[in-house]
């Protein structure tokens, strides 16, 4: 099995005016195949498998959290 990492930080709450735009942002960032860190990450780095982004909108301060799944590295034995 391959473990999650979780990243999260505060964000403004729903009574911020400025609060539609952390959703939009952490949904064009890391949200679904075709967002710009799963193209860059995943497709062209290989540097992990899958990478998700949601934020939790509470009255004074939000969170915005991303998690991803890291690439399984075997070691290669030298000969």
């Amino acid at each position: 099995q391959v473990p999650v990492h979780v990243l999260a930080w505060e964000v403004p709450g729903s009574r911020s005016e400025n609060t539609y735009i952390t959703s939009l942002l952490g949904w064009i960032l890391a949200t679904g195949r075709g967002s710009r860190l799963y193209r860059k990450l995943v497709d062209e780095l290989g540097l992990v498998t899958e990478i998700d982004s949601f934020t939790y909108d509470l009255f004074d301060a939000g969170k915005c959290i991303d998690q991803y799944r890291r690439v399984r590295i075997r070691a290669s034995r030298d000969r």
